[in-house]
């Protein structure tokens, strides 16, 4: 942490050094990191559109209550990136992020990805991704998984483009039909809910 302050402040100076920072404590703690369940499912026909989900332990389940989830969308500046990073830390950077959430606090973690501008994407193309997303988690999951019935929290978080993307889905007025079901009063009671 303490090399940190000498790399700058702008993003293209602070990245590439981060990474590199970073990677041995990642890869220090690999097997760790590693040993949290990982499942990868399609949320739609893009290619693009593929998650991750991390599940945390019976036993910290069983000591955190009711199964909750955090959706986890990655930046990437809109035109690279993805869920398991492989270019960077033996793409421990996202699972590790996986790994502390599921394992310290129980959560059921999401790593999504999402179409991006190589791909013909287009605003608000990512809060869409984010929302069907969310769709997913709300009608999938509890049909592969016990314990994600209706009403289910689901937490969201973005970094960089991730976080636009995220603000697109709960801010766009576009969207407000695909929120809806999981931020209204009745959803609280019925189908799942989302936080961002």
């Amino acid at each position: 942490m303490d090399q940190l302050p000498a790399f700058g402040r702008a993003i293209f100076q602070v990245v590439g050094p981060t990474v590199q920072a970073y990677t041995p404590l990642l890869l220090a703690h690999e097997s760790e990191i590693r040993s949290t369940r990982r499942e990868e499912y399609s949320f739609g026909p893009h290619e693009r559109q593929t998650l991750d989900v991390y599940y945390p332990s019976e036993e910290i389940t069983a000591q955190k209550g009711p199964k909750k989830v955090l959706v986890f969308v990655h930046g990437g500046g809109f035109v690279h990136n993805s869920k398991r990073n492989e270019e960077h830390s033996g793409g421990l950077t996202y699972g590790n992020v996986a790994h502390f959430f599921a394992a310290r606090f129980g959560y059921t973690v999401v790593i999504t990805n999402y179409r991006r501008f190589d791909h013909g994407a287009v605003y608000p193309s990512g809060g869409e991704d984010v929302a069907a997303v969310v769709r997913w988690i709300a009608e999938e999951l509890p049909s592969r998984h016990a314990g994600y019935e209706a009403g289910t929290d689901i937490f969201l978080l973005g970094n960089s483009a991730g976080g636009v993307h995220t603000a697109t889905y709960a801010l766009e007025p576009s969207l407000a039909g695909a929120r809806d079901p999981f931020t209204t009063d009745d959803a609280r009671r019925g189908t799942g809910r989302a936080r961002s």
